[in-house]
């Protein structure tokens, strides 16, 4: 999607810039104000926009949702966040992730596929709406379990879709449809009362015959649980329709007058912890391979040309663990004290109007030392590397870790508004990104 964050408020603060903005802001040595901020924030409605592509888990990391839904929740002026959603596959975001912050933030999920563990966020949203073409469904959840008894997975498939349930029903949709998605067991029947407002059950009526517009859902693609197209979505009150895949565009949906995106830190905190997380299982095969050499030393005990080998290979191992977890422990650092967790907009000559200017240097001043110890370290595990195997395996992980820097220094020196404005590189458009 193009990047569009300084259009809104652009829009909306154009006329209100000019009076609070004395002159051209200095964005070398003041990139930031607190002037005009409260005025403006009386009369907005701030949401924070948490994307959610690809695979779940991978390029849409828990923790990194979590984390925004967490900023979010703790800036008294969000109110609102809205999920955009277009994945297909991963592992399931739950309660823990995704619907801790009931209550605290009005949720919207946006749909253009959600499919698979993806349904989980959108069955946590206040409103669902979904774009032309959109899809919602298709999680055989026996797939996703650990081989076991029959036993042991119904029991597992039952406490699951309960929960996904009882969180639909909790914020006003069908239950029986998260039902039908998750367990293929489960049918969805449809008809309509007396006042013509639709009903759905996983259990066929007795009565059928005798239902206003009754039926059977079918699932629109050929699996084992339930998937609905936006048709269907909509005629059984489970969706509304949208004509775009753009958050902005949500406000006037929901009613609100000068609906503005508070930042960009959804983008921000997935970008940080798909990082993190692809730097896991790194560690994990890591320690797997330290395992190992420990059983190979036991067998060649004898071999004192071999066990000199084995103890500095053992050493450099030992190190890549600890730089991999010091990189981690430096990057959640610089995610909980990121400058663009802060609500802003944009001001006369790309200035950045916030609530806390102090606050969001203090911020920055602390994202930036600990962005410098997760560079430093992932140096040295880069030199570690030409002794354990290629370096060139860290590349596509230094390029990452490259772009949270830039981005982190870049707000730092420019502030939030003209550095997403004038130097962030914009996302790939719709039609390439999917």
């Amino acid at each position: 999607m193009p990047n569009r964050f300084p259009r809104p408020a652009d829009l909306l603060t154009a006329a209100a810039c000019l009076l609070f903005a004395a002159g051209p802001a200095d964005a070398q040595t003041n990139p930031v104000t607190d002037a005009g901020f409260d005025a403006l924030a009386a009369d907005t409605t701030f949401y924070a926009e948490i994307p959610m592509r690809g695979v779940l888990g991978v390029d849409t990391p828990g923790d990194g949702v979590y984390e925004a839904l967490k900023s979010a929740a703790d800036n008294q002026h969000v109110t609102h966040a809205v999920f955009m959603i277009d994945a297909e596959e991963g592992w399931l975001l739950g309660k823990d992730e995704v619907g801790a912050f009931g209550g605290k933030l009005e949720i919207t999920a946006v749909v253009r596929n959600a499919l698979a563990p993806a349904i989980f966020p959108v069955f946590f949203a206040d409103h669902i709406y979904m774009t032309d073409a959109s899809l919602i469904g298709n999680l055989p959840l026996h797939l996703y379990l650990a081989e076991g008894s029959e036993e042991v997975d119904a029991k597992q498939i039952g406490i699951t879709s309960s929960k996904l349930a009882s969180a639909a029903q909790t914020r006003g949709h069908p239950e029986a449809v998260a039902y039908a998605m998750i367990d293929r067991k489960k049918k969805l029947y449809f008809w309509r009362d007396d006042d013509g407002e639709p009903v759905l059950s996983n259990e066929r009526p007795s009565n059928a015959q005798s239902l206003d517009d009754y039926r059977q859902i079918k699932s629109v693609l050929p699996s084992s649980t339930l998937t609905l197209d936006r048709k269907t979505s909509i005629e059984i009150g489970l969706a509304k329709p949208i004509d775009a895949f753009d958050p902005f565009i949500v406000g006037e949906y929901l009613g609100k007058d000068n609906w503005m995106p508070a930042n960009q830190f959804g983008r921000v905190a997935i970008e940080i912890s798909s990082v993190i997380a692809e730097l896991e299982p790194l560690r994990e095969e890591i320690r797997a391979i330290d395992q190992s050499f420990e059983e190979i030393r036991a067998d060649r005990r004898n071999n004192s040309t071999e066990d000199e080998g084995y103890i500095q290979w053992k050493k450099n191992l030992d190190k890549a663990v600890d730089q991999i977890d010091a990189i981690n422990d430096a990057l959640a650092e610089v995610m909980d004290h990121h400058p663009e967790r802060h609500a802003y907009f944009t001001g006369r000559g790309g200035r950045t109007i916030l609530a806390d200017p102090e606050a969001w240097q203090a911020d920055a001043d602390q994202a930036v030392k600990a962005m410098r110890q997760a560079l430093g370290m992932l140096s040295r595990l880069n030199d570690n590397f030409d002794d354990l195997s290629d370096r060139e395996f860290l590349y596509d992980l230094n390029q990452r870790i490259q772009v949270i820097n830039e981005r982190l220094n870049g707000i730092r020196k420019h502030g939030n508004a003209t550095y997403w404005r004038d130097h962030a590189e914009p996302d790939l458009p719709d039609d390439i990104y999917g």
